[in-house]
């Protein structure tokens, strides 16, 4: 089954709004900490695709994949305890 292009062109520019929205804290509520993370170009841009192809943001998109991975390393070794927030 061949897509619509047309739909498929709306769906990934509303991501795309959806998504800048997202980042400038229009919708986000919740306490953040801040990182700065270098990617190698290739990786960045499949870590792109995935998040125009989930509707997501890049942010959002890695967020979801650490997740993933604290859960599978919390399940392997069991639960990570860390201090309260001052």
């Amino acid at each position: 089954m061949i897509a619509d292009t047309t739909y498929l062109k709306k769906y990934f520019y509303f991501c795309r709004i959806y998504s800048k929205i997202v980042e400038q804290g229009a919708l986000m509520k919740r306490e953040t900490s801040t990182y700065p993370l270098r990617l190698p170009y290739e990786l960045n841009e499949k870590l792109k695709y995935m998040s125009d192809f989930n509707c997501r943001s890049r942010n959002r998109e890695i967020e979801v994949a650490v997740k993933r991975y604290v859960a599978d390393f919390e399940r392997l070794y069991g639960t990570i305890n860390i201090a309260p927030k001052d």
